[in-house]
């Protein structure tokens, strides 16, 4: 006879060796159905009697459960409903279908052991004063794309008890994100909220990403990492933004692979350590391209063009010294008129291999240590060049600046009389 599944917040210790036992027996039969009402938010779990498969219904969702014969790992079908949220507590992946307002999926599993995987299917949520989702803990979240989806936040966030989760999706441990479809991410409406929130790892391995940001568009705080993946990016502050305030050794940015459009109002790439870049197609339109304590730049396409300086080597973190590093990849940076420097480190700039194309009406390398040019080949406005240009060290002086500080001492004509 089929048993009923049970939405609890634990596990019956007991009731995990009969899950496995009835998995194993009986892969292919299935289970009736139950109804089960919350108020607020439904807790999906998995309880000590089940067959491989039984579906519960509630008045915020609809789940289609099963466990796997051979991991155990639980499976599931949700159906999101309006007002009401969602919590996981338990290990496995969950399929999420829906077109709903004010609803947060929220996962809270063990944060030592449990990989959470949550595959969007055609999902809508608009919400007004809560992330979409939110990771409250596990050891791994995985966010999968399989057919478009989107999340909205169109207002503030208030606070989950000491902690504000101010983002589109906000994560307290490692998120990944994968899939085949676009996910679309906004946050346009509100005042300065991030769209993509990781307080430890964010990693990207495909799928395609359009998001808009009023603050950053993505912000970690240990790392970002994207092997693969279409961004286009419109933020308000930084496309990528990775940063701990308590914590200046870590916070890099490193990017393999992938097609990214960054607009941003500040910042494309930031980082408090290192921003290393070894593929991938980039175009970056902001004040600044790419700022990090060290630059590398191994291979890719990269194309700048900015408003204050097109890449920037700055003392944010005590660990490392500021150094820009070339040693392969297209690197054109173009930028814009006044105080500007396209490549401007604090300390060394090393240009061992590759191309790379400036444009720059002001000032094309600016270092305050050494400027060395080993390889590859560098043009300046239009002329190649073999050796980083002498009147440009020095934090700040710039081509043609020297010559017109000579201007005063044109004005002293008095001095010049017989």
């Amino acid at each position: 006879m089929n048993k009923y599944l049970v939405f609890r917040k634990r596990i019956i210790a007991s009731g995990i060796g009969i899950l496995l036992a009835a998995s194993l027996a009986a892969c292919g039969s299935t289970g009736g159905s139950d109804n089960v009402s919350t108020e607020t938010s439904t807790s999906v779990t998995t309880e000590a009697v089940t067959e491989k498969k039984e579906e519960v219904k509630a008045t915020d969702m609809s789940a289609d459960t099963t466990n796997s014969a051979d991991t155990n790992e639980l499976t599931s079908n949700i159906t999101l409903s309006d007002e009401k949220d969602i919590t996981i507590t338990e290990e496995g992946t969950y399929y999420i279908t829906g077109s709903v307002k004010n609803c947060t999926i929220r996962i809270e599993a063990d944060k030592e052991n449990a990989k959470v995987n949550i595959v969007l299917d055609g999902v809508s949520i608009v919400n007004t004063n809560k992330p979409c989702i939110y990771v409250v803990s596990a050891a791994k979240t995985t966010i999968t794309t399989k057919t478009a989806s989107s999340l909205k936040v169109t207002g503030t966030i208030e606070d989950d008890g000491d902690t504000t989760p101010d983002a589109v999706i906000y994560a307290k441990d490692d998120i990944k994100f994968d899939g085949e479809a676009c996910l679309t991410l906004d946050s346009s409406e509100t005042e300065s909220l991030n769209t993509i929130t990781g307080k430890d790892d964010i990693k990207f391995e495909g799928g395609e990403y359009k998001i808009t940001s009023s603050k950053n568009a993505v912000r970690a705080n240990n790392s970002i990492e994207v092997e693969d993946g279409s961004f286009t990016i419109n933020a308000k502050d930084d496309g990528l933004h990775a940063e701990c305030n308590d914590d200046d050794s870590v916070g890099n940015i490193e990017i393999t692979g992938g097609t990214f459009n960054i607009k941003a109002g500040d910042d494309g790439l930031h980082a408090t350590t290192t921003v290393v870049i070894s593929g991938g197609d980039i175009t970056v339109d902001a004040a600044e391209g790419i700022e990090a304590t060290q630059v590398e730049i191994n291979d890719g396409n990269i194309t700048i063009n900015a408003s204050d300086d097109g890449i920037n080597a700055a003392h944010k973190s005590n660990a490392i010294s500021p150094l820009i590093t070339f040693n392969g990849g297209n690197t054109t940076i173009t930028m814009g008129a006044g105080d500007t420097d396209a490549v401007d480190a604090n300390g060394d700039i090393v240009v061992n291999d590759g191309v790379i194309t400036i444009t720059a009406p002001t000032s094309s390398f600016d270092h305050d240590g050494s400027g060395t040019i080993n390889g590859g080949t560098v043009t300046i406005n239009g002329e190649v060049v073999t050796t980083m240009p002498e009147d440009q060290m020095g934090g700040g002086r710039q081509m043609g600046g020297q010559g017109q500080m000579g201007d005063p001492g044109q004005m002293g004509g008095p001095g010049q009389r017989p």
